[in-house]
Order: structure tokens, then sequence, then C-alpha cells
């Protein structure tokens, strides 16, 4: 009998690993999102003032931070609300999920691509939480859809009513057709996604599409989730116009809450440096120069709103995972193996 070949050393399997296609992959889309970000941020401040941006920082209205953090809590919470509203009959408390949000919010902002917090709010729900992983993830398409659409909705709203943004009505006619497209497909396409050849077959088709199916029927509840976006989306502008008024921004709360929700719109979607570096500043210089705002006030704008919007998520994020256990990068590589292997 010819003997069994030794198991490969830990040095071979971390060469093999190395030189995977999926880790030249996350290498490739690393380096390309740190050149988008450096440059991005390069471009946004390259004209700074920075004395003047020193003095609004250490002058800038602290009074105004309190309420600002209140709206952004409130927010957050009623994205606990939403979800708990689509996941019923599930059991799964608005508390629980407004924990499981906020941290897939703090591991999205430490990450240059966008993708962790969805795979670790999956991997909570489905492994620890025992909701199936079809209905997390149409849970998740109908609260991103949802969030999107607002967002341009309002976007749009203020573009349309706000003569210095009258440029960009291209990019959101996009954004708009986007909308139209991604609620269209999650309300026809999703529920009858079981009766495609072959991929119906699987377990996990049938409950996506038993999910958006009851997310189609439910449609008082859905309503409702979708009241409970356009309040949330209001909160998160009204987060930005305090703060903008406390680096004295005097454009208007309308203005303000309008590009507050762009730069959260840009650095979410564009590829960049973790805390979204270079991203914020360049959408916050670029808007708020349309009503002549110095740079300096802009970025001091980035500041205070990536400081009130991301210290929170981390903070509770780090205490809840920690809880979980998971805090660590290889508790979490646990989590998607276990995941996958489910």
């Amino acid at each position: 009998m010819h003997a069994s070949p030794p198991p490969p050393s830990p040095r071979a399997r971390t060469r093999s690993a190395l030189h995977s296609p999926r880790v030249w992959g996350l290498a490739g889309l690393s380096v390309a999102a740190t050149g988008i970000g450096v440059t991005l941020g390069w471009l946004a401040l390259r004209e700074v003032a920075w004395g003047l941006l020193g003095d609004l920082l250490t002058s800038a209205g602290l009074a105004l931070l309190a309420p600002a953090l209140a709206l952004y809590v409130a927010a957050g919470l009623l994205r606990g609300v939403r979800w708990q509203l689509l996941l019923a009959p599930e059991r799964v408390g608005a508390r629980r999920l407004f924990l499981i949000e906020q941290s897939g919010t703090a591991l999205d902002t430490l990450s240059m691509v966008h993708v962790l917090d969805e795979v670790v709010e999956t991997g909570i729900l489905t492994l620890r939480d025992r909701v199936p992983l079809g209905t997390v993830l149409s849970t998740l398409a109908a609260q991103r859809t949802m969030e999107f659409a607002t967002t341009i909705a309002l976007m749009a709203g203020g573009a349309l009513l706000l003569p210095q943004l009258h440029p960009y009505w291209p990019y959101l006619t996009g954004g708009i057709v986007a909308a139209l497209a991604a609620v269209i497909a999650l309300l026809t396409l999703g529920p009858v996604m079981h009766r495609v050849w072959l991929v119906g077959r699987l377990g996990l088709v049938r409950q996506f599409a038993d999910g958006a199916g009851l997310i189609r029927t439910r449609w008082r509840r859905s309503l409702i989730a979708l009241a409970i976006s356009v309040a949330q989306t209001l909160l998160l502008a009204g987060t930005g116009a305090l703060l903008g008024l406390g680096v004295d921004i005097h454009i208007g709360p309308a203005a303000l809450g309008v590009v507050t929700l762009a730069v959260f719109f840009f650095g979410a979607t564009v590829p960049g440096l973790p805390l979204s570096f270079g991203t914020f500043e360049f959408a916050a210089v670029a808007l708020l120069g349309r009503w002549d705002v110095p740079a300096a006030q802009a970025v001091s704008f980035t500041v205070l709103l990536r400081g009130l919007t991301y210290l929170p998520p981390l903070v509770i994020g780090g205490v809840f995972l920690s809880r979980e256990g998971l805090l660590s990068l290889g508790q979490l590589r646990g989590l998607v193996r276990e995941m996958r292997a489910g």
C-alpha cells in the first residue's frame, strides 16, 4: 500500500493562500481603493487654509454636538425598528438589531471596499440568532433598496429646489433610474426567483424568494418600513445640518441636509481609505464650493461629521463584537467560514 502524502506544512499553506486568486483580488481592490482615496483627498486638501481650519475646529459650536448626536442615534434606532418590522415573525429584538447594524457600520468604516458589514451582519443573524439565510438576505436587500431610494429622492428634491445643485441633475437622474429598477426588481423578480430553472432548487433561493414575497404581500408593513427609511434619512440630514452650523456654514438647513446625504452617499459607494478619508473631503469641498464655502470650512465640516457619526458605531460595535466573540480578525474569519460551511 502506498503511504498517504504528509499534510502540507504551515509555511506551504500560507504560501498557497498568498497565491490564491482571492487574495490577489483583494490586494488589487485595496491598492485601487487606496489610490482613489489618496487622489480625492489630495484634490480636496490642496487649497485648504490650514490656519483657518484650525481656528474653525477650535471655535466650533460644541453646544450643537449633543443634539446632532441625539439625531444620529435616533436614526440608528429607527434602522433597528425597521429591520425588526421586515424580519417578523423572526424573534429578533430591535435593540439587538440596532447593535448588529452599528457593528456592521463600524466594520464598514474601517474597510476600503464596503462589503464586510453585510457579511458579518448576515453571519451573526444566521449563526447566532438562527434566522434563515434567505430571510436575512431578502430583508437586507429591502433595507438597502429603501435607503438608496429615499436618499436619492431627497437629494433629487434638494437639487430641484437648490439652483447651486442643478449641474448634478444628470447624475441624480441616473440614480433615480437605478433606484426604481432596484425597487421593481425586489418586488417582481425577488418573489419568483424560486421558479428559475436549476437555481430555484437551491434552498437559499427559495428562502430569499419567500422573504421577498412577504415584503410584497405585507404591503402595509412595508410602507411603514419605507416611512421609517424616510424619517431615518431626514434625521441623518438634520445631523449634518447642525454640524454645519457649528462651523459657521450658513447656506440654509435644507442645503446642508442635502450636502450631508450626498457626502454620506459618496463615501459609502466610492472605494477609498478607511473612515472615508479623502472621499468625504472631496464630496464636501466640491458641493459646498457651489455656495463659495471655503475649502477649510468644508473640511472642518467633514471632521465633525466623521467624528460624530463614526465614533459611536466603533465604540458600540467594539463592545458588541467582543461580547459575541468576534473582536479579532481571526474570529471574524471563523464566522465567515462557519457561515459558508452552514
